[in-house]
Order: structure tokens, then C-alpha cells, then sequence
């Protein structure tokens, strides 16, 4: 069987969850991630000398499909962590062969309708020793044992053919960590490993952010929380739709550093006025105002900067509202 690739855009990070104390020294975390899986390539040839060669991206229609994965980890010492990682992935395929496919000994002819599906779960127990904790900088370097439950299967008019795998697969793990003031932290992380038969990589590059701030400081302000959760969602097109629970960003702004202190906490405010005390659009838009003040101005004022952002909002609406 030839390499087979799966290129998967994550559309949304459905929940962060803080961590909950375990012991003195340890702390338990849970990551919940989801998000749409597209075939990119996936050749087939099985058995390899005497089988058909065939793609199930190009000669069949690969359907998008929703993945899920979910992580938990627990440091054990001030530098020793473990973590536990499933991540089960379903594709499915229709179409027609425009040749006769032999695949697992079974021919299957072209141009009758034949259904596939790929299958790649993968479950994986990590540990990792930190050799760098800094007040800004995280390091640490281990091993990931991981079980690997593939399978590529056909179907048509009865005649099915699979072929399964099941089996472990050495890693390296890695984590790097880079603090980005006091709400948001740059993390590098995954498993990989290459070798001459073939490599194996799973990364994680991006900001992780600390909306438990913003969430005390307006419970203190305002009152309990809504909702169970809240999620940053990116959006295909450059939006800033704040939703009850969550916050649909544009893929542009979404990247940018400043929306830490800006369009989060503007966002995650909204989830009391406007997504619990709702507006009546023919008598205005007066949350929009109250969010602005106890969020981007608050937030602005605790950094010594609210006279100058009153200033800037005085200049726009100088600028742009008319009698």
C-alpha cells in the first residue's frame, strides 16, 4: 500500500477546560477538539504486487466528515506529565470505478456504484520530562506509545473486501511553550517520529488563551456566568458574530495578538448583554455600547490606557456620526 495522507482543517476549538486540582503537585487538564477531516490523498494498492491501484479521493467522491478528539493529562510531579490522547477518524466514499479494481482478491467492475470507507483511530499513552521551567519558557522531551486501528474497505452488489491493521507505533513527544503576558501562552507540541519506511507526525502550532479571567472579572461585575462554555470558533469568512456560548472570528483577525485584550473578552461580555438580555432591534443596538465600556474600555483602563482609548472613541465618533 502506497503513503496515505488525510488533510484536516480544524474548523473550531469546541471547549478548553482549566484544570482541576488532583494533589499538591498535580493537575489534571482535558482538551476537547473538533472540526471537519478532508481527504487529501489516500492511494490503495492491496496486496501490493497483484492488486489494483486505485484512489478512493480521485476515482471515488470522498465525503467530508466531522472528526473529534479528546486529551487528558495529568502532571504527576513538578516536571513529569503523562497524557492519554483517543482520536477515532471515519471516512466514507461512493462512486464508480472507471477500470476493474482488484483489491483483498475480490474484483470490483467498472462502472457498477461501489461504497468505501477508511478508517484511523488512533490512541496514544505519552509521558514527557520538562528540562526547561522558566518564568516564560516551557521544555520538555518523552515517548508515545501509540495503537493504530486503520482499515480500508469496498463494497458493491454484495461483494465486500477490507483490509484491517492493528498496531503500535513508537513516537517522540515534545511540547514548547512560550508565555505571551499574563492571558495567553505560544505552545509548539505533538508526537513525530520519521524513519526510512516512512514518517509519522501530529503537531499542535498555536496560542492557547486564558478567557478565565475575563469570566471572574464580569462575574464579579455583573453576575454568574450563563452558559456552560465558551468557544473561540474560526469562521471561513471574517466575521465577529458574538453567539450564545461562543464567538464566530474571521481567519485573518483571529491570528492577530491584540484580540487577547480587545475582541475576546468583547466577545465572551456578550454572553450577557445581547446573547442572555437580549436587544429589541427597533429601539437600537444598546449593548453594543454597554459591551464596549466594561469590556474594551475596562480592559484598557486596567492597563493605564483609558484616557487615551475615551480619546480615540471621542475622534471616531467625531469622525463618522452626523447629525
Amino acid at each position: 500500500m502506497s503513503p496515505r495522507s488525510i488533510v484536516v482543517f480544524s474548523v473550531a476549538v469546541v471547549l478548553l477546560l482549566s484544570g482541576a486540582r488532583v494533589s499538591a503537585q498535580g493537575r489534571v487538564t482535558f482538551d476537547i477538539e473538533n472540526g471537519a477531516a478532508i481527504s487529501g490523498y489516500n492511494d490503495v494498492r492491496i496486496p501490493g504486487n497483484t492488486g489494483t491501484f486505485f484512489s478512493i479521493t480521485d476515482d471515488l467522491t470522498s465525503a467530508t466528515t466531522y472528526f473529534w478528539r479528546v486529551r487528558a493529562e495529568v502532571r504527576v510531579a513538578p516536571k513529569h506529565i503523562v497524557s492519554v490522547l483517543a482520536a477515532p477518524l471515519t471516512i466514507d466514499a461512493s462512486g464508480s470505478f472507471n477500470r476493474p479494481v482488484s483489491f483483498m482478491g475480490a474484483t470490483f467492475a467498472a462502472g457498477a456504484p461501489v461504497r468505501g470507507r477508511y478508517v484511523f483511530n488512533s490512541y496514544r499513552v505519552s509521558y514527557r520530562y520538562e528540562f526547561v521551567q522558566t518564568d516564560n519558557w516551557r521544555f520538555g522531551v518523552g515517548v508515545t506509545g501509540k495503537i493504530r486501528d486503520a482499515a480500508t474497505r469496498l463494497e458493491s452488489a454484495g461483494r465486500i473486501a477490507e483490509k484491517t491493521n492493528v498496531g503500535f507505533v513508537p513516537l517522540v513527544n515534545f511540547a514548547l511553550e512560550r508565555r505571551l503576558g499574563t492571558r495567553a501562552t505560544l505552545q509548539i507540541a505533538g508526537d513525530a517520529l520519521a524513519v526510512p519506511q516512512g514518517r509519522a507526525e501530529d503537531v499542535f502550532a498555536g496560542v492557547l488563551v486564558h478567557v478565565g479571567q475575563y469570566i471572574e472579572m464580569h462575574n464579579a461585575l455583573i453576575g454568574p456566568y450563563p452558559y456552560a462554555k465558551f468557544a473561540l470558533v474560526e469562521n471561513f469568512w471574517e466575521t465577529g458574530y458574538g453567539m450564545p456560548s461562543f464567538a464566530l472570528l474571521g481567519p485573518e483577525v483571529i491570528r492577530f495578538p491584540f484580540i487577547l485584550h480587545s475582541s475576546y473578552p468583547h466577545e465572551i461580555l456578550h454572553n450577557w448583554w445581547g446573547n442572555s438580555v437580549f436587544v429589541d432591534d427597533a429601539t437600537g443596538n444598546w449593548c453594543e455600547g454597554l459591551t464596549a465600556y466594561l469590556a474594551d474600555h475596562l480592559v484598557q483602563e486596567q492597563q493605564a490606557k483609558g484616557a487615551e482609548y475615551r480619546r480615540g472613541t471621542l475622534q471616531k465618533h467625531r469622525d463618522y456620526v452626523k447629525d
